[in-house]
């Protein structure tokens, strides 16, 4: 999954005297999120994330799918940026340089965006993304771990895969990151790309993955 270490549960210092800064993330820290398929609701996999290392160069860490008892590695920055991680789901990538899926501060109002070049190890295949975010607000959220003050963010990544017959495919993403936990506890994930038919090209709708907080140990 990321999944993104679910991608990638922040550990980040955000302003503001009202958010509480998060506890200091460390080795053997971690935590359950579920993926659940968001037209039936049917549950795709349970996670376990454990942290295996914490260095200058980035954070380690340990997926295992509670549900067909496989683990993976991932690599991220020290704020969460995925070096080497599932992207999209079920999918592994490594990124050059990471992925920006966030900025070095999360607070309402924030804007980036970024380029990225993600290579499948297991085919050499090479593709370039293009990525835009914003932090629209504070929102209110409940979750399986609980209910939470949390940060609203929007992502749009554009994947250069496009071919004679479609157009290039469009990733949307929203999450929900919580200052006082430093870490994400919902995400949605939802994709769409246009087959080249002519004057009137077809919109061809992708997965809807919903990724929630369980337990935070």
């Amino acid at each position: 999954m990321n999944i993104r270490t679910c991608l990638a549960f922040l550990a980040m210092t955000v302003a503001g005297a009202a958010m509480a800064a998060p506890a200091p993330l460390k080795v053997g820290d971690s935590w359950t999120i579920e993926a659940r398929n968001g037209y039936n609701k049917n549950l795709l996999a349970t996670y376990r994330i454990e942290v295996t290392g914490i260095s200058d160069s980035g954070i380690a860490t340990r997926v295992t799918n509670n549900s067909s008892g496989t683990v993976t590695s991932e690599r991220f920055t020290l704020n969460w940026n995925p070096i080497s991680a599932q992207w999209p789901l079920a999918k592994s990538y490594e990124f050059s340089p990471a992925y920006a899926e966030f900025p070095e501060r999360v607070e309402p109002g924030a804007r980036w965006e970024g380029s990225t070049l993600a290579r499948d190890p297991a085919t050499g295949r090479e593709m370039k993304m293009q990525m835009w975010g914003t932090a629209t607000g504070k929102e209110r959220i409940r979750v399986p771990a609980g209910e939470f003050d949390a940060i609203k963010i929007k992502l749009e990544t554009v994947l250069d895969d496009r071919e004679f017959w479609r157009h290039r495919t469009h990733v949307f993403d929203t999450v929900w990151y919580v200052p006082e936990l430093g870490r994400i506890v919902k995400r949605e994930t939802t994709s769409s790309f246009y087959e080249n038919t002519g004057m009137h090209p077809v919109e061809h709708s992708g997965d809807w993955t919903v990724l929630e907080l369980t337990a935070n140990k």
